[in-house]
């Protein structure tokens, strides 16, 4: 250019003549056509840099929602395991799953052409262990607006699917308990009660909630007369109370609003969390 700047040219030839004795030429300034070819290499990149930190795998399914192509989230057109090619998402899924509610509402989005997300199934698997895939998927279209297949992303959560299982059998057990259990975060707030608990504190039940602060709790319990032996001394008995619950040396007795007594312990685990009983 005039400013000594450069710029991408196509240039085109021909020969004038037979003998080769002369040719043609033509430039064409292509700056817009690699400008345009940059962003969508850049596009591209982007594209593999979100799947790869998202996802596992990148897959693709045809009209009839069959498995075309499943490619690795880290390099796109590396094909990964050709087993689910030409199969249904029923198809690899443990049979005893398809007949649960999330399976019905994934189908009726399926066959609506919706987009979905965080689709979460068990796969079928001959060697006996159980594998998780969490799953998001766009339903594609041609120019003419007929539906062509699926486009999405997933991700093995196996270990945190076996994690939530662990976690709600613990839960389970813990609501299946007499004794009244509260857990509370490193901020003294409530994170979990069982309904033993939660029956002993049924008059306030707002006050036992997950991320509600024990202090409030308690004060809640003295202002609405559950807390017969803090009559006439409610800073004193709270103030007590508290300190006990910040440094637990000992277990206690209680007198609750049913005039029976009951021994109450607390203890501080190492990560600064409680858990009272």
């Amino acid at each position: 250019k005039k400013d000594g700047s450069t710029f991408p040219i196509e240039l085109t030839v021909a020969n004038l003549h037979d003998d080769g004795s002369g040719f043609a030429g033509v430039m064409r300034d292509i700056s817009a056509r690699v400008a345009a070819e940059n962003r969508l290499k850049a596009s591209e990149e982007r594209f593999r840099q979100l799947a790869g930190i998202s996802s596992d795998w990148v897959w693709e399914t045809d009209k009839d929602f069959r498995f075309k192509a499943v490619y690795s989230a880290a390099d796109v057109g590396a094909q990964l395991s050709t087993e689910p090619i030409g199969k249904t998402r029923q198809e690899i899924t443990d049979p005893h799953e398809l007949g649960k509610p999330h399976w019905q509402a994934h189908l009726a989005d399926l066959e609506a052409r919706r987009e979905f997300k965080n689709f979460t199934f068990k796969l079928s698997s001959k060697k006996g262990s159980a594998r998780y895939t969490r799953t998001s998927g766009t339903p594609i279209f041609d120019a003419d607006g007929g539906f062509q297949g699926y486009r999405g992303t997933a991700t093995d959560v196996t270990e945190f699917v076996e994690a939530e299982h662990k976690r709600q059998q613990l839960v389970d057990a813990l609501e299946s308990l007499t004794e009244a259990i509260a857990m509370f975060d490193e901020e003294d707030r409530f994170t979990f009660t069982n309904q033993a608990y939660r029956e002993v504190n049924r008059d306030i039940p707002d006050t036992v909630k997950p991320g509600v602060k024990f202090e409030d709790h308690i004060w809640a319990a003295v202002n609405n007369g559950l807390v017969p032996e803090a009559t006439g001394q409610e800073a004193e008995w709270v103030k007590r109370r508290m300190d006990h619950h910040i440094s637990p040396s000992r277990s206690f007795e209680h007198l609750r609003q049913d005039g029976e007594w009951r021994m109450l312990q607390e203890q501080v685990l190492s990560n600064g969390c409680r858990v009272f009983w």
